[in-house]
């Protein structure tokens, strides 16, 4: 089954919001991450929808951390690995990406033990 299929467009639009605010922690965004944000809204169906952008970069913290709290295992597995692929995306790991990534896993209830 393609990933698309397994979220709504609000919870898209929330995936979306949670990786460009990992992206944006360290307050740069190299072309890497730009590439690798732009696979993101591909991966879930969103390539070209401006609407899309608008909506995820308008969404509130709050919306956002209470949507993917609300996921699956499953989904919030593949959130997961996301957010770990947006640290690495631009081949460093900035330390405020990491600290971002661990505050939201921990306010989205998503284990993150495997990864510290």
């Amino acid at each position: 089954m393609d990933i698309q299929y397994l979220f709504n467009r609000t919870e898209k639009c929330a995936i979306i919001n949670s990786v460009m605010i990992i992206l944006g922690a360290d307050h740069d965004l190299p072309i890497s991450e730009q590439k690798f944000l732009e696979k993101c809204f591909k991966c879930l169906g969103l390539e070209n929808d401006q609407q899309a952008f608008n909506e995820s970069m308008s969404m509130a913290d709050t919306i956002m951390f209470k949507t993917i709290k609300a996921f699956n295992e499953g989904q919030k597995d593949f959130v997961k690995h996301l957010w770990i692929s947006a640290i690495g995306a631009d081949q460093k790991v900035a330390n405020e990406e990491v600290a971002v990534f661990i505050k939201m896993a921990n306010e989205c209830n998503i284990d993150i033990s495997d990864f510290i």
